[in-house]
């Protein structure tokens, strides 16, 4: 009895609310305990990867409940897009160590835009100092002779992910974000435009 149009603004409408309040839940009830800095820009950053990643995965389910005939597909594809989201983050495999065949994953999944932004908006400028353990490989690249060993989050980071990660992605991370979830957005309405699976 609606366009479809009218159904995805109303879909949208309705879980925006939603999905802003579960980000600030969250954000409330985890950002302090982690020991994070009492600083509104970057409470707010860490809010909104936080929110964007709930609704990147909600507007997933959606968009793929709409292009698929049941239920059981859909989950299927969802699975399918979070492990491979999840594997090429950057947390599981180092982006320097991922396959230069497989480097690809690492630049469309949107998951390591969230990571990328948490930790550079929350790490960047800081001077906490990480402890490195005897013999880790992070004790290693210190080159330390002696412990107690330290080094500052711009270093573990630099180290961790190879370079990949800089503080200046920050907006750029944020805009792919946005992008996908109006990516998924407009699959959705198309393919409420376009599949009938009641005729067949």
């Amino acid at each position: 009895m609606y366009d479809q149009l009218s159904l995805t603004l109303a879909s949208l409408l309705s879980e925006a609310p939603f999905i802003l309040m579960v980000g600030m839940i969250f954000s409330v009830c985890f950002y302090f305990p982690l020991g994070f800095e009492a600083v509104a820009s970057k409470f707010f950053l860490f809010y909104y990867f936080v929110t964007a990643t709930v609704g990147l995965f909600t507007f997933l389910g959606q968009m793929l409940i709409s292009v698929f005939r049941d239920a059981v597909t859909a989950q299927g594809f969802s699975a399918v897009f979070i492990g491979m989201s999840s594997l090429f983050a950057g947390t599981l495999i180092a982006p320097q160590n991922i396959p230069q065949v497989w480097i690809w994953a690492y630049w469309v999944f949107p998951l390591h835009y969230v990571v990328e932004g948490l930790l550079m908006s929350q790490f960047t400028g800081s001077d906490l100092q990480i402890e490195a353990t005897s013999e880790s490989s992070w004790y290693v690249a210190l080159q330390c002779t002696e412990s107690p060993c330290y080094g500052s989050p711009s270093e573990f980071l630099e180290w961790r992910f190879g370079g990949f990660f800089d503080p200046g992605h920050i907006p750029w991370n944020a805009l792919y974000l946005i992008l996908v979830i109006v990516t998924f957005k407009c699959i959705k309405m198309v393919a409420l435009q376009k599949l009938n699976y009641l005729s067949k």
